[in-house]
């Protein structure tokens, strides 16, 4: 009765509610760039005073995430598309 679970898209969360964790798992790829801000804000918003977001994700080196998500291969076709 204390652990609450909320399967939600992030643009949902509540403006009210504020959660002590928020987890996030393989999700962040399909955020996609140009709503990275938004996925952070939101979270941030919701986010209890002290509280803790998780993030689990595939990453890539910063100098080469702008050539790489402008490119395509594998990953991006197959896994991500």
């Amino acid at each position: 009765d204390r652990i609450k679970f909320e399967l939600c898209d992030y643009r949902q969360l509540s403006d009210v509610h504020k959660y002590d964790r928020i987890i996030s798992c393989e999700m962040l790829e399909a955020v996609g760039h140009e709503f990275m801000e938004m996925f952070f804000s939101r979270c941030e918003a919701a986010l209890a005073e002290n509280g803790l977001i998780v993030l689990q994700f595939i990453s890539i080196p910063e100098e080469r995430y702008n050539e790489y998500r402008l490119s395509s291969d594998f990953i991006k076709e197959y896994i991500f598309p």
